[in-house]
């Protein structure tokens, strides 16, 4: 299947997929256009390689601080963003952030979930999970009247869960869906000797 189809089938028809125990989690496939990718970005510590959407350049260190205090969930789960990529262009952020309060318990995720809901109690929240490759992922999407976000939550075969979102203008993300359904198709584990 593709993702397109599976995204906005997903969330644009308002289903959801669960996690609930016993219940069969989808796999989806991802066709990856590499025109709209920039370099692969590899994270030992976390054991993941993937590519930001085309244009999402490495943000300048005068900037990072500024992003960090913006994606503050809350004290109870830090996030640690490791590779901040910006589109002046398109207003486009793509972060990936190692997630260093989560652990392999599933109570865990779903309170981590929960202080996601919290801070954006105002906004329409779609959530799913599904299969792609080695991993699990939970994803979250929230749509405001100016930004849409789309959070994935992952595990690391090493235990370690991080984070990659993509933010963007409300307005763009039809021409930008092929975009961020690449980057996500480029996700992949990597191992280290």
């Amino acid at each position: 299947m593709r993702f397109r189809s599976a995204l906005w089938t997903l969330f644009f028809a308002g289903m959801a997929l669960s996690h609930c125990a016993g219940e069969k989690i989808e796999e989806l496939t991802f066709r990856v256009n590499p025109d709209l990718l920039e370099c692969e970005i590899m994270d030992i510590d976390l054991g993941f390689a993937f590519s930001p959407p085309k244009g999402c350049l490495p943000l300048p260190d005068s900037l990072v601080a500024a992003v960090r205090e913006k994606v503050v969930l809350s004290d109870s789960f830090p996030i640690d963003p490791r590779h901040i990529f910006f589109s002046t262009e398109d207003q486009f952020l793509c972060l990936a952030s190692a997630l260093p309060g989560l652990s392999g318990d599933h109570g865990d995720l779903t309170a981590y979930q929960d202080a996601m809901g919290e801070k954006w109690k105002q906004q329409q929240i779609n959530r799913a999970s599904f299969r792609y490759g080695d991993y699990l992922i939970h994803q979250t999407r929230v749509v405001s009247a100016e930004q849409v976000i789309y959070k994935l939550v992952i595990r690391a075969g090493n235990g370690k869960y991080f984070q990659i979102d993509y933010i963007l203008p409300r307005g763009r993300l039809p021409e930008k869906i092929e975009t961020i359904e690449s980057s996500i198709g480029s996700l992949k584990k990597i191992t280290t000797p």
